[in-house]
């Protein structure tokens, strides 16, 4: 019996489809956008700022460099701090 994997299908440009192709190597898109979607559902999972946040990436206001630090830095640098004292 097969398993049906959920899949998450959006349509691209042909330009943004040449794009990803030259700038990610063979093999890492799938990867790559894993973790765009785990990052994503992190982020959302707050959900005092769920709504401003969903808006404010379809209204452009914020691209994914500015979520770079959102709870990442902070929680990473907790994580070294942990070890660091360990």
């Amino acid at each position: 019996m097969n398993i049906r994997r959920p899949r998450l299908s959006i349509d691209i440009t042909e330009e943004q489809d040449r794009e990803l192709c030259s700038l990610i190597p063979w093999g890492m898109k799938t990867g790559l956008f894993s973790m765009i979607v785990d990052d994503l559902i992190r982020i959302l999972k707050d959900s005092k700022t769920r709504s401003s946040v969903i808006l404010s990436i379809i209204e452009r206001r914020r691209k994914l460099e500015d979520y770079i630090t959102i709870g990442g830095v902070e929680e990473n640098d907790s994580e070294r701090s942990e070890e660091e004292s360990s």
